[in-house]
């Protein structure tokens, strides 16, 4: 028993000096000979955690609390890892618990100082129990939009629309492999996703939207050249209908990666590839086609501040399209913008702006037609009696100017509630 417990202060005594490489070597040592030492197990986790390998801890400190469920300080460093890895909602749970099994502990104190930061994290980014293999969400809204078809503001002889319209969504996505919970090198998921827009309106029902999409991805969460990093690759099918006729089909392939550059800064760069196929091909089809590859490539930089109370995020993207019609071959310059505020009693408000340099590479008579299109949106949301309900008021305003045609703008405000579970 002496000998243990100096082996356990030699990798205690590494932990405290910030060695945890060296902490870690050791816990892996000593567990090799005694696998359900429980504070060998909880130093190994501690170790990971502090090395930017989190879903390893959160492995090694769930089969911690497994062995010894009354062990606080286990309870504690997993709720640390969890809320690291994005489950804050988990995290919460299990600080109350030690907050309830252990009141007068430190680590209850610990526990009471970090609870609400926590809560900010959950309201902000709606996060779910990892444990799971599933997650479903349905939403539905109410949208005034007061330029339906996009229209010309200034051309009598194109009057612009408006409507009410319903709006319902839903989401559904499977884990059969999951890296959290089956300890595979990766995990695998399949979603599907619909969207339904109805407007009030019986003139405008040509553009009623109905979308259908099924997904397919593999991803994978680890850690290159020290720094964490989740990679992800995803292909789909999306079929699309304008009141209740085909307009088009796609299937494409679209890779990310999140590469935690340090504790509050993500890169998440991004490839997407779309073959699209319209059922108007346009006559002659060597002008008009949509039909072909629409491709873009980009990054998003993520600013986590003032304890995720505060989330910014800039951006870019080129995308091209390469079509069979010669009028529809783009070239386009996107930027895009982000905040994030965690406010008071659980409010989160996201603003964002987005600005598009649309050149039609190919577009006759000359001048070449070139839209550049802004859009900034609000939106305003808050868990209801329910943490997994959200309702949210929102607003966008869309205007665009076009060599060739005068400009159009457009504003849509809505109210909506989703069911996250």
């Amino acid at each position: 028993m002496g000998q243990q417990g100096s082996d356990w202060q030699h990798a205690g005594d590494l932990i405290q000096a910030g060695n945890y490489a060296g902490a870690l070597k050791e816990a892996e040592r000593l567990l090799a000979e005694r696998p359900d030492d429980i504070l060998l197990l909880r130093f190994k986790g501690i170790c990971l955690m502090e090395t930017g390998r989190q879903d390893e801890a959160v492995t090694v400190l769930r089969r911690a609390v497994a062995l010894n469920p009354n062990s606080i300080a286990s309870r504690f460093y997993l709720a640390q890892a969890l809320a690291y890895q994005g489950g804050a909602v988990e995290a919460g749970d299990l600080l109350r618990e030690v907050q309830k099994m252990a009141p007068d502990s430190e680590y209850a104190r610990r526990a009471a100082a970090v609870l609400p930061d926590l809560e900010n994290l959950r309201s902000s980014r709606q996060a779910l129990p990892s444990q799971k293999r599933w997650d479903v969400t349905l939403r539905v809204a109410g949208e005034y939009d007061d330029n339906v078809p996009a229209r010309s503001s200034q051309d009598p002889n194109l009057p612009q629309a408006t409507s009410f319209r319903l709006v319902t969504a839903a989401d559904l996505e499977f884990r059969p492999l999951d890296q959290k919970l089956d300890q595979t090198p990766f995990t695998l998921g399949v979603g599907y996703s619909f969207y339904q827009s109805l407007h009030e309106r019986n003139s405008l029902e040509g553009f009623d939207l109905t979308s259908n999409s099924g997904r397919l991805y593999l991803q994978r969460s680890g850690q290159c050249a020290s720094l964490p990093y989740k990679a992800r690759l995803t292909g789909h099918y999306t079929d699309d209908q304008l009141g209740g006729n085909k307009f088009d089909t796609s299937k494409g392939l679209r890779s990310d990666l999140d590469l935690q550059l340090s504790a509050w800064a993500v890169l998440s760069p991004y490839y997407s590839a779309d073959w699209r196929k319209f059922k108007n091909a346009g006559n002659p089809p060597s002008l008009y086609s949509r039909d072909g590859l629409d491709q873009s490539i980009g990054f998003n930089q993520f600013f986590y501040t003032f304890h995720n109370k505060l989330v910014l995020s800039i951006g870019y993207a080129y995308r091209w399209a390469d079509t069979e019609g010669r009028e529809f071959q783009l070239a386009s310059h996107q930027l895009n913008s982000s905040a994030t505020v965690a406010l008071p009693w659980k409010f989160n408000w996201v603003t964002s702006m987005a600005y598009a340099n649309e050149n039609y590479v190919d577009y006759t008579p000359t001048p070449r037609r070139i839209n550049d299109v802004i859009t900034v949106s609000t939106v305003l949301s808050r868990p209801l009696w329910n943490p997994n309900v959200t309702a949210e008021a929102s607003y966008s305003y869309t205007s665009s100017l076009s060599t060739r045609t005068d400009d159009y703008k457009r504003n849509i405000v809505g109210l909506a509630l989703s069911y996250h579970f």
